[in-house]
């Protein structure tokens, strides 16, 4: 077994984290920045070092003070993303004695990475979790997303597959002004999965997996869900890392066989 024991009756719902979990970007960032660089003639800035430290220098600053504290994104998120992508792009100034980039040229490269993104052939769909999330809703367990990301997060779970089949429910920090690890943002999908079930759901009967131990495991824990595992890429122990495998021992802990979604 992968899960954590079950409850009494077994699992009764599943939320699941998005990104490095059920969708992956098919290229590395960092090429994803310098083929930008190079879409808008500033190759001779951006480098993967100044792209690497422009991002981890983005991740590691304060929240903005107009935003709701603790939270990244408000709204489609681009707040966050205007000052890292203009220093991802135009290098290190000091070093270059460069003009900082006009905001014109900044926005159109922000509009145009966000094109990307947007499109869902940029993404690497988790194998089999399309599947394993109908099925466990064809046997009754309640499925959310829960995620930090902007508005735009419902969308592209459609436009990858994950639509009303797969998901009861989307519930991303933009829009519940709440980032993981808050309990805030696991407690609105549960009830969003009480409203949408009208099924008397209760914390310890949900299982959460994602790719932080804070974000996700401590987050679960925080908001009094049943349990919580890493998701991995490759078999580890102590994580999952196949969802077909998570969706059959959910069904067995509800006393179904275990069998393929």
């Amino acid at each position: 077994p992968v899960l954590p024991r079950a409850p009494v009756g077994g699992w009764q719902a599943l939320t699941v984290d998005v990104g490095g979990c059920l969708l992956t970007p098919k290229e590395r960032v960092v090429d994803t920045y310098l083929a930008l660089a190079r879409a808008f003639g500033l190759e001779t800035r951006a480098d993967e070092a100044s792209v690497m430290r422009a991002i981890r220098a983005g991740f590691a600053a304060p929240i903005p003070p107009e935003n709701p504290p603790g939270v990244r994104y408000v709204g489609d998120g681009k707040g966050f993303w205007r000052p890292l992508v203009r220093d991802a792009l135009q290098g290190d100034l000091k070093r270059t004695g460069l003009p900082p980039l006009d905001d014109r040229l900044v926005e159109d490269a922000l509009d145009a990475l966000y094109a990307h993104y947007e499109n869902p052939e940029s993404w690497h769909v988790a194998p089999g979790a399309v599947e394993s999330l109908r099925a466990l809703r064809a046997d009754g367990v309640a499925v959310a997303v829960v995620s930090n990301w902007d508005l735009r997060l419902p969308a592209l779970l459609r436009a990858c597959g994950f639509d009303e089949s797969a998901l009861d429910a989307v519930v991303c920090s933009a829009e519940v002004l709440a980032d993981k690890p808050d309990s805030k943002i696991f407690d609105v999908a549960l009830e969003r999965l009480r409203a949408k079930t009208r099924a008397r759901l209760d914390a310890s009967g949900v299982l959460h997996v994602g790719d932080s131990a804070v974000n996700d495991v401590d987050g679960a824990a925080s908001a009094g869900f049943g349990g919580a595992v890493l998701w991995n890429s490759a078999p580890r122990d102590g994580c999952v890392f196949d969802f077909q495998e998570v969706a059959m021992e959910i069904l067995a802990s509800r006393g179904r066989r275990r069998q393929s979604p």
